[in-house]
Order: C-alpha cells, then sequence, then structure tokens
C-alpha cells in the first residue's frame, strides 16, 4: 500500500516470466482491488493491449494529474521504439507528455514514487534522450498537415503538388 513504482515494476518482470502476460495481468487486477494505493491500480494498467493502456492511461492521469511517471509511460506509447513508426502526430503527444513529465519532475512530483533512485535515474535518462530528439520537431506543422500548390493551367493541362506531413 505504499506509493512506490518500482517494486511493481520489478515484480511484474517477474510475474510475466513465470506466469506469462496473462497471468500477472490477473494476479494484479486481484492486486488492486485489496490495495490502497492508486500506484498499484496505476501498474496494473501497464499489463494491459497497447490501445486499453493508452485509454485507460489517459482517464488514470486525469484523476491524477499530478503522477509524474504516468506522463512519462504516456509519453512511451507515443514513442518511436514503442510504435516503430510515428506519425508527426505521435511525435506531437510524445513531446506534449514528456514536457509535462519534466515539469512534474521540476516540482518533486517523480523520485517520491521510487525507492530506487536509480531506476528513476533511467527514467530520467531515457526522457532526456528522447526529449532531444524531438527537439526541433514543431507541433504547429499539424495545423495545416497537407498542402496542395498549383503552377496554374499549361499546355492544356493543370499541374497540383500535394504534400502531406508523413507518409501517404
Amino acid at each position: 500500500n505504499l506509493d512506490y513504482i518500482d517494486p511493481h515494476l520489478r515484480y511484474q518482470r517477474y510475474l510475466k516470466i513465470q506466469e506469462g502476460r496473462e497471468g500477472a495481468r490477473e494476479v494484479y487486477f486481484e492486486m488492486k482491488e485489496d490495495s490502497k494505493s492508486f500506484v498499484t491500480e496505476y501498474t496494473a494498467l501497464l499489463l494491459l493491449s497497447r490501445k486499453m493502456r493508452v485509454k485507460k492511461l489517459k482517464k488514470f492521469m486525469e484523476k491524477h494529474p499530478e503522477f509524474g511517471p504516468g506522463y512519462f509511460e504516456l509519453s512511451k506509447e507515443f514513442s518511436e521504439a514503442r510504435l516503430g513508426e510515428q506519425t508527426a502526430r505521435d511525435k506531437a503527444s510524445e513531446k506534449k507528455y514528456l514536457k509535462k513529465f519534466f515539469e512534474l519532475h521540476e516540482q518533486g512530483k517523480l523520485l517520491k514514487y521510487f525507492m530506487d533512485k536509480s531506476m528513476a535515474s533511467n527514467f530520467l535518462s531515457n526522457a532526456e534522450k528522447r526529449m532531444t530528439a524531438l527537439k526541433t520537431f514543431d507541433a504547429s506543422i499539424l495545423e495545416n498537415p497537407v498542402t496542395v500548390s498549383s503552377t496554374g493551367y499549361q499546355n492544356g493541362m493543370f499541374n497540383l503538388t500535394i504534400a502531406s506531413i508523413d507518409e501517404a
């Protein structure tokens, strides 16, 4: 019933090896029912499929907006490492959640959820690397994701150029 996430993450790793992902999910959903800590609910969400995990994490973060580790996890859901191929919207989401993560870290709302500060350091290191890669990304390109231009009418034809921020 303590609000530390690192023991949960280590225990989940062990459970996934011993029981598989489904077995770990069953254990955690039983634990969640008896726990007084919102961290148990949070870590149970991490065992869901990606689509459900993202949806439930967003709802969880609405209830717990001061929970720094939650924004780190949400940022990972939109990262190239998780998705393989990122769209511009994915990059914008990843950057938005990383910014919130760093803001909460500056306010002291990250380290208090870790017994093992080296795990928190790994979170920060990972987030810093990803944020560095996203520094040049400007979310304002999402305002006009598709552009169309015309060179006009020539030789009985119109020439249109269509460009998209993501692969078509």
